[in-house]
This record gives structure tokens, C-alpha cells and sequence, in this order.
């Protein structure tokens, strides 16, 4: 049976003939198809890269040039975890020797020196991938609080308030925590309270 199937193929298309205008079109589409169909292509290509380039270059300007949720998001987060202080001292200055690794310098921040909060101590950590200062506060209610410091970079934080410009602190609600963000003597401040 499939062998006769074969065979009455084989006659009709023996049977059948292209005209000479049939055969030039056939030809011409053999020759002519895949070069347009790769220049295309090419082109989509190119068309493509741009695109991709375009969106990297700009994308992070509209979409990350405030990044003050992402941050409070990673300090409140490390907040609640509560992992063990690696250093205790209730004054700053004795405890900088431990921080030595990191480079700069804790400051006591105005904000957080005008709040009457107790230090408690503090750790090591990072902020968005940067080494920083992880202290733990108690203010005046006893209520726990974490200050973080680290260096400011506005490529990878973003535009935050300076206090030394006279701005104030921007305050972002996050996990039930309330989180205050801001710049001063080029550190960056995150103070998780709740």
C-alpha cells in the first residue's frame, strides 16, 4: 500500500512542469529570500541592542532615583532580627576601635543625639551591600531602636535629605516600623524605631 502511494507521487510529480516565468520566481525566491530574511533579521538585531541599551542607561534614573523604601525595607528587616551585639558600650568613641575595619569614621548623628537615645552597642553589617555600623539604641520610653551608618553614595542610594542642607529626615513605614533616612557629613543615616 505505501509503496503504491509512493509510486502514484513519484507519476504526478513527474508529470508536472514549471513554465519558464514559474521557474524564474522560484529561483528568485531560492536566491533572494534568506539575504532578506538575514538583513532583517540583522537589523531586528541592532534594533534590539539599542533598545536593551537605551533601557539600561535610563531605566535606573526613572525607576531608581529613590531607593529610600528598598533601604528601609533591608534596615527594618535586620531590625527584627535582633542578632546578638558584637560590641556594648554606651559612648561612641570607646567603641570605635572595634569599627576599625570600616571606612569612616561613627558620628553621633544631631537627630539621634537631640532624641536623648541610650546606646546600648553595635555590630558589623552592611547596607545595600556596603559595609556599615549596626548600633542598637534604647530612647527614653525603652523602646528598642537601630541606627545604621554608612557611606553615602548617591549612585546606590539615591537622592536622600542632607541635615547639614537643612533638610529633614525622610520617613518611610515599613513592616510595622517607621524608618527615617538621611545624609549628614557624607554618612548615611537609617534609624528603624517602632
Amino acid at each position: 500500500m505505501t509503496s503504491d502511494l509512493k509510486r502514484s507521487v513519484n507519476e504526478h510529480l513527474e508529470r508536472c512542469e514549471l513554465d519558464e516565468k514559474q521557474l524564474r520566481q522560484l529561483e528568485a525566491l531560492q536566491t533572494g529570500a534568506p539575504n532578506g530574511l538575514r538583513r532583517r533579521g540583522a537589523m531586528a538585531g541592532v534594533a534590539a541592542a539599542l533598545l536593551v541599551g537605551l533601557l539600561v542607561l535610563f531605566v535606573p534614573q526613572w525607576m531608581g532615583a529613590d531607593r529610600s523604601w528598598e533601604i528601609a525595607d533591608e534596615a527594618a528587616m535586620n531590625h527584627l532580627k535582633r542578632r546578638p551585639l558584637e560590641v556594648r558600650g554606651i559612648e561612641l568613641a570607646k567603641m570605635q576601635p572595634y569599627f576599625g575595619e570600616l571606612p569612616f569614621r561613627l558620628i553621633d548623628p544631631s537627630v539621634v543625639s537631640s532624641a536623648q537615645a541610650q546606646l546600648l552597642g553595635g555590630r558589623y553589617c552592611s547596607v545595600r551591600g556596603v559595609p556599615a555600623a549596626q548600633l542598637r539604641l534604647h530612647d527614653p520610653q525603652g523602646r528598642t531602636e537601630t541606627l545604621y551608618q554608612v557611606p553615602y553614595d548617591a549612585n546606590r542610594f539615591g537622592d536622600l535629605p542632607d541635615v547639614d542642607d537643612g533638610e529633614t529626615a525622610r520617613v518611610v513605614q515599613v513592616r510595622g516600623l517607621s524608618v527615617d533616612l538621611w545624609v549628614e557629613k557624607g554618612l548615611l543615616f537609617a534609624r528603624v524605631r517602632e
